[in-house]
């Protein structure tokens, strides 16, 4: 592997149910299937909870947010992902500890502190319904279905065929989406102690995000040992995978408050959904494949003996 940022983490039959699920399968190739294809060839349906989600936000976040504050620190994120893999490939992450990830953590506090202030997230929390399979089809092939909203992609050089494989596991692993990380704010008990302190379902994907990403400088240096190359492209796939989410977030919320007409009221909706998304299965599969490592995955071969002292 010479080249992580081609590398991901899709296999072939994966795609395959993917795009059976969403309706396509046998219209476009498998393998090499990319966006603009299914640009034209999705058919969204029953965008109604979308329209009201997108219509919902727009109308609370309307002039809420700084747009010129996301677009700048949206190139500053699209600049800090697309230099992470060189610091990988070139060796410099191991030498070192170093910010390569950090950077594009950085990138995004000031986007999500500013989000946060303004009761970006509260409001998304609250009109958007809780995940399952059923809206999560809807508001994927909604969202593959429009051009402008996957557009934004093509900024983190996830357009073509890879965009297609970030968008595939929020279908192929949406049962767990449903039941492990997405609980509608309204259906917390109130006499839940939590309920009261826990930040808004959606903030908490976006800081879950920042705070993986913050930490994984100092894991790739102080746990080089245990990293093939392997280990390391399935990592960065789920990093850009976790930008891109974010990204999009920002791309939302930015579109709202500037009152934009680019797009729709369920365009805008089945953004917003597939960005949390986004954020949320990249953070689920970040650690499984470069925490929680056993020995069938990582490569021995990695171990100097002879800097080993007892």
């Amino acid at each position: 592997m010479t080249n992580y940022e081609r590398h991901t983490a899709v296999t072939d039959e994966e795609r395959r149910e993917f795009l059976k699920v969403i309706g396509v399968a046998g219209a476009v190739g498998a393998s090499g299937v990319t966006l603009g294809e299914l640009n034209s060839t999705v058919e969204p349906s029953n965008v109604e909870a979308l329209s009201a989600v997108g219509a919902a936000v727009s109308e609370e976040m309307a002039g809420g947010v700084n747009p010129d504050l996301l677009a700048t620190q949206q190139a500053e994120l699209a600049t800090a992902l697309s230099a992470a893999p060189a610091a990988v490939e070139s060796g410099a992450a191991f030498r070192e500890p170093g910010s390569a990830f950090d950077d594009i953590a950085e990138a995004g506090w000031l986007t999500h502190d500013h989000l946060a202030e303004t009761g970006f997230f509260e409001t998304l929390s609250e009109e958007m319904p809780a995940f399952n399979p059923e809206r999560l089809t809807t508001s994927t092939q909604a969202f593959l279905g429009s051009s402008a909203a996957t557009a934004p992609l093509t900024d983190l050089d996830l357009g073509g065929t890879e965009g297609v494989d970030l968008v595939a596991p929020i279908i192929n692993q949406a049962e767990k989406l449903s039941h492990f990380h997405w609980i509608a704010s309204g259906d917390i008990p109130a006499e839940h102690q939590l309920a009261d302190v826990l930040p808004p379902i959606s903030q908490r994907a976006a800081g879950g995000v920042l705070l993986w990403l913050q930490n994984l400088d100092d894991h790739l240096y102080q746990d080089q040992v245990l990293l093939n190359e392997q280990i390391l492209a399935d990592g960065i796939w789920e990093v850009r995978g976790m930008t891109a989410g974010f990204y999009l977030m920002a791309e939302g919320a930015k579109a709202v408050s500037a009152d934009s007409d680019r797009f729709t009221d369920a365009e805008l909706g089945a953004l917003f959904a597939t960005s949390i998304a986004l954020q949320e299965v990249a953070q689920r599969m970040l650690p499984v494949h470069m925490h929680w490592l056993d020995e069938a995955a990582r490569d021995p071969g990695n171990v100097k003996i002879d800097s080993i002292s007892i």
